[in-house]
């Protein structure tokens, strides 16, 4: 009866956020849901976070992210600000068919940017991987960057492709 209970409230309070947590008004067309699960939950309304523990796999657009601890940060709109994963972080981004491992990943939604740290395995559908100790990934910009002592980078480049000229110069 008591996880009932909770499941309940749960559920109450998704649908009360993801109203609004990915745009500026309901009316918006691009309509962000998050959608998380976990063994469990803290909800600070005043200062409009929310705290997951156990288990933890949230969903956000095309973004898939598994957990021991997530912190979701709310704007006074309660639209989405950042969110800090803890743990055994997995991150997935489907429509760019890419994965990360690591220890902490914050995304923050006023410049769509992810910041991976702590023995961060980066790799993608391409064959690319990336050893690292920080990664950040600006999404909607389609640009990364790496840092480490040292980064580890094995990238698959098509075999047509051509690095100069035959006779050694570059342009």
């Amino acid at each position: 009866m008591k996880k009932w209970i909770c499941l309940v409230i749960m559920g109450v309070i998704l649908i009360s956020i993801s109203g609004t947590i990915g745009g500026i008004s309901e009316a918006a067309t691009n309509q962000k849901n998050l959608v998380v699960t976990s063994l469990h939950q803290k909800i600070d309304y005043g200062k409009q976070i929310l705290i997951y523990e156990g288990e933890v796999k949230a969903s956000w657009e095309n973004v898939i992210l598994k957990a021991d601890r997530v912190e979701v940060y709310l704007t006074k709109e309660r639209d989405l600000k950042k969110v800090i994963a803890a743990g055994e972080v997995e991150v997935k981004q489907l429509s760019e068919k890419r994965e990360a491992t690591c220890e902490l990943v914050t995304y923050t939604a006023e410049d769509d940017k992810l910041i991976l740290e702590e023995k961060v395995h980066y790799y993608d559908d391409l064959g690319n991987e990336l050893l690292a100790k920080k990664v950040i990934i600006w999404l909607s910009e389609k640009k990364m960057e790496a840092e480490g002592l040292p980064v580890k980078a094995a990238y698959s480049l098509e075999k047509e492709e051509k690095v100069g000229t035959e006779s050694g110069k570059t342009y």
